[in-house]
């Protein structure tokens, strides 16, 4: 076994000698000086296991510690000297590149197609469309891939040369978009304006409508019925006049849902008429959050509907 003092291992040690500074502080820890041979390194790469080296040669788990520590940081030493002398014989002697100024420039070009789409997830389809089409033929390509899924989110009033582009970007992939969101009725409005919510959205699977009248909600149901994939819908009422009980007993026949909310901006006694359902009437509903007030006999009534919550 080696003899450790507090300040440096034993020169009767097979391992090298490497000063120590030993204080408190694991990570303030270095070396002060590197006089390792190569086959030390060797020697650690191959066991890969730092333990098998420095238990060997300490006593007491304080030096353990810092010996482990002063290990570690000779390998990192040897593999950067390393790195650096085999660039060195890549590049060529005659250039005149400061290898400390030389680095690797990335960019989004760089990433593969699987992460740009992770990337495109988050934009607004209009605004992926504005910032990467004609950008170059790769972007294009992957904007008019058919696997490409589009989210179409109104949250501003558009001016003229938006409008154009959204209805552009809507009719020719309708068959790629996955979600609509409008923070008012106004912004849904002008998207009706431009197109009609219906079949065509063959992949259309969420659907979140804010401060909406259940009058114009009442309409688009008869329309959402067609959707094949409309799996997520959120509702917010900004005013109603009509029975909730009519709204849920549409809601309950829309054969793909599996996640509704219903909220009632103003918190005031609301129409809810619904019977106990019977066999045929079950909901697919998985999920259901009711936002407003609901009387307990209202409450059973609604989970009637709903045995797979």
């Amino acid at each position: 076994m080696a003899k450790v003092s507090s300040g440096r291992v034993s020169h009767s040690s097979n391992i090298p000698v490497i000063n120590l500074i030993l204080i408190d502080n694991i990570d303030s820890c270095r070396i002060t000086s590197i006089t390792s041979p190569l086959h030390f390194f060797y020697s650690i790469q191959n066991k890969n296991n730092f333990k098998q080296i420095y238990y060997n040669v300490v006593r007491n788990n304080r030096d353990k510690r810092f010996y482990l520590v002063q290990i570690i940081n000779h390998y990192r030493a040897y593999n950067t000297s390393n790195c650096e002398t085999n660039m060195n014989r890549v590049i060529s002697p005659s250039s005149n590149v400061n290898l400390k100024k030389r680095k690797l420039m990335y960019s989004i070009e760089c990433l593969a197609n699987e992460i740009i789409y992770d990337i495109f997830s988050y934009f607004d389809a209009c605004d992926a469309y504005y910032a990467f089409s004609n950008l170059n033929n790769r972007f294009q390509n992957l904007l008019d891939n058919a696997s490409l899924f589009l989210k179409i989110t109104y949250l501003h009033k558009l001016n003229s040369a938006l409008t154009d582009c959204y209805k552009q970007i809507i009719h020719q992939n309708k068959h790629n978009i996955i979600s609509l969101h409008f923070c008012d009725q106004y912004f849904l409005d002008q998207f009706i304006r431009l197109c009609a919510i219906n079949s065509s959205f063959t992949r259309l699977q969420s659907i979140i409508l804010h401060e909406i009248s259940t009058f114009k909600f009442m309409v688009l149901l008869v329309y959402f019925k067609s959707l094949p994939c409309l799996s997520s819908l959120t509702v917010c009422f900004g005013d109603f006049d009509d029975d909730l009980g009519d709204v849920y007993q549409i809601i309950f026949h829309l054969s793909s849902l599996k996640y509704f909310k219903l909220k009632i901006l103003e918190y005031y006694r609301s129409n809810l008429n619904i019977p106990i359902a019977i066999n045929e009437q079950f909901s697919s509903l998985e999920y259901l959050v009711i936002s407003h007030l609901v009387y307990l006999n209202e409450l059973t009534h609604l989970l009637s509907y709903t045995p797979q919550l």
